[in-house]
C-alpha cells in the first residue's frame, strides 16, 4: 500500500515536519491563500485543547517547501521526497549530474542534464541515485 505524506520547512523554527498536510482555511496568510500544517498526531497535546491554536503555529511551514513523499528510497535507505536534490551515479548518467525531483504528469521524475524529458522516478533507478540536499536549502547544488 503506498504510504501518503509529506514534509514541509517550518515557518518560524529551523526544523522540517513530516506527516498529513492540513491546508488550513481558517487561517488565512497575507495573501488570502490558505496556511499549510503538517502534523503528525503524536505532536498535538489533546489534553491541551485550549493551545492547540497556539501549537499549530509551531507547525505553520513556508509553502513552497511543501512536499510528498515518492514512497521510495535512495541507495542509502533515505526517503526521497519531491524537491530532493539526488546526485545521479556514474554508471547511470556517465558524469556526476545533481538532478531534482518534481511531481509532473501523475510521476515522481527527476531531470538528468544531457536527457531532454524528466526520467521516471522507480525502484531500479533508485538504486544508484542518493539524496545531497534540497532545493530549498542547497539551491546552489544544482548547475545551471
Amino acid at each position: 500500500m503506498r504510504e501518503t505524506k509529506f514534509r514541509g520547512k517550518s515557518k518560524f523554527k529551523n526544523v522540517w515536519h513530516y506527516g498529513s498536510l492540513i491546508n488550513n482555511a481558517f487561517f488565512l496568510s497575507s495573501d488570502n491563500s490558505a496556511v499549510p500544517y503538517i502534523l503528525d498526531t503524536d505532536d498535538i497535546d489533546y489534553d491541551n485543547f485550549v493551545d492547540i491554536a497556539e501549537q499549530l503555529d509551531d507547525f505553520e511551514l513556508i509553502p513552497e517547501s511543501v512536499g510528498q513523499y515518492t514512497n521510495l528510497k535512495d541507495k542509502n535507505g533515505k526517503e526521497i521526497y519531491e524537491g530532493d536534490i539526488l546526485q545521479v551515479g556514474e554508471e547511470y548518467c556517465g558524469t556526476y549530474s545533481p538532478t531534482y525531483v518534481t511531481f509532473e504528469d501523475g510521476s515522481f521524475r527527476h531531470q538528468i542534464s544531457h536527457m531532454h524529458n524528466p526520467v521516471v522516478l522507480n525502484n531500479a533507478k533508485v538504486m544508484v541515485l542518493e539524496v545531497i540536499g534540497n532545493i530549498y536549502e542547497n539551491p546552489e547544488m544544482l548547475r545551471e
